[in-house]
């Protein structure tokens, strides 16, 4: 006997993600990459084996981790959230900010796993979270029935790919200190090089130019004559607009986005 609950029986599964790490693989490198997915793996492991598991499946910065108990499931997810939240505070050069998302229902065993809706459903969920936060399944929440201090939020029903219906989502609540996430993610400049050819251009004409970081809609609304606007945050990064004489807008200009 492996331990495992029979092959029809209904399981809960727990699928965590980190999130941006892609980008922060791109950012920072493969080896800062393979730190943070391997302390990733490392709280899974030591979170899930106190838990009623019936196992982990990890690849990169996912992790897969099944239950006989949605109890058990939500608990855990819980736990992890507040151990990753720990240890950015404690290392914030590893930015663990996960989602986590947990949906229950029989499942097809294959080596090595499983296979069915109810982690197609997971996944979803997963993908939908945001750091720190743990999102269920309608079904879920009605098999787990309420948990002291972790109650649930609907979160209304939500159309999610590969799902014919909307399905109704539900959200953890619970106490999670979360560090500043500039903390553990620099901010993204939104421009490192903007319009060359066109500042080039204005110059060859004799208009005078001005480069502006624009962050509100108030101050884009203000922009004066022959000036050069970055959009920033709250407008539509990667367009240069620019303004010439009397302020008739003029030939506009988009460049690709840069980190910085």
């Amino acid at each position: 006997m492996d331990g495992r609950s029979p092959p029809d029986a209904i399981r809960a599964f727990l699928i965590a993600d980190v999130r941006g790490y892609t980008a922060f693989t791109q950012t920072y490198g493969n080896e800062a990459a393979a730190r943070l997915a391997l302390r990733f793996a490392e709280l899974v492991h030591e979170v899930v084996a106190d838990r009623s598991s019936e196992g982990v499946q990890l690849r990169g910065d996912e992790a897969l981790c099944v239950f006989t108990s949605p109890r058990a499931a939500i608990r855990t997810a819980v736990e992890l959230q507040q151990r990753f939240a720990d240890e950015i505070r404690a290392n914030p050069s590893l930015p663990l900010l996960v989602g986590v998302g947990i949906d229950v229902g029989e499942a097809v065993a294959v080596e090595p796993g499983f296979r069915g809706s109810a982690l197609n459903l997971a996944a979803r969920l997963c993908a939908v979270a945001k750091p720190g936060e743990v999102l269920i399944s309608e079904a879920t929440a009605h098999l787990a029935s309420p948990i002291d201090g972790m109650p649930y939020l609907d979160r209304g029903r939500v159309a999610m790919k590969g799902i014919a219906e909307p399905v109704r989502m539900m959200q953890v609540q619970f106490p999670l200190d979360m560090p500043e996430l500039e903390t553990a993610h620099p901010r993204r400049r939104p421009w490192r090089v903007i319009g060359a050819g066109v500042v080039a251009a204005s110059v060859a004409c004799g208009l005078a130019l001005f480069v502006l970081h624009v962050e509100d809609s108030e101050t884009r609304a203000a922009l004066p004559a022959n000036t050069v606007g970055v959009l920033g945050d709250s407008g539509v990064e990667g367009d240069a607009v620019v303004l010439p004489a009397h302020g008739r807008p003029g030939d506009i200009a988009a460049a690709q986005a840069c980190s910085g």
